[in-house]
């Protein structure tokens, strides 16, 4: 059950604030009472504002846990999601997330293969066409995974074992160095170095890195 915040309770939260119960800086509490007021109409736990002001400013010193706050606020999201409600929703080339009065909620690392096609959408067709393959990396570590957090993405190509030139899409955090992406090509000795130069360029700007 939710409730819908009326006049009265807008005047009781400022009254609130008036008697420095609640501690907001004038300028902060148009805003943050549309916070409440959201969690209000979307969160089926709180049925009062004094319900919802006891339980976000608990503490007794005045000031709102941001921690009951964007788990409050996160929950009431889902629900408004539920019912239909439209969600600034925006997706990044790593990640995606929904947007909440100016705040990212719902944070999430995107795959490895939605990064590998974001990649290849915007890939000239024309300047892969020498390239023997590209593709994500086979390893169990990546295959399926989520695109890791990262300090850096490193592109780069390096001569083959046999023939050719290999190029890397590599992860850099504290973890370590890991492969998402890899491709090869058959061109060998100077043309071959060219290619891979420019197809790494193109990878870099593709992925701003």
């Amino acid at each position: 059950m939710t409730f819908k915040p009326t006049e009265q309770d807008e005047q009781y939260f400022k009254r609130l604030v008036e008697t420095r119960t609640i501690r907001h800086h004038p300028s902060e509490v148009g805003w943050q009472y549309q916070r409440l007021k959201f969690i209000a109409e979307w969160h089926p736990r709180f049925v009062s504002m004094k319900q919802l002001v006891d339980e976000l400013y608990s503490d007794g010193s005045g000031y709102c846990s941001d921690t009951e706050l964007w788990s409050a606020l996160k929950e009431a999201l889902q629900t408004s999601k539920e019912a239909g409600e439209p969600v600034d929703h925006r997706v990044e080339i790593y990640v995606e997330y929904d947007v909440l009065f100016s705040h990212c909620i719902n944070f999430k690392q995107r795959t490895v293969t939605e990064v590998y096609q974001y990649l290849m959408k915007r890939l000239p067709k024309k300047l892969m066409e020498d390239m023997d393959y590209f593709a994500t990396s086979a390893s169990r570590k990546t295959e399926g995974a989520d695109w890791p957090e990262f300090r850096w993405v490193s592109v780069y190509y390096v001569t083959g074992g046999s023939e050719g030139y290999y190029l890397h899409v590599d992860v850099i955090n504290k973890q370590g160095r890991d492969c998402m992406i890899v491709g090869k090509t058959l061109l060998e000795g100077k043309a071959g170095r060219n290619y891979m130069a420019k197809v790494c360029k193109k990878i870099s700007e593709i992925l701003e890195v």
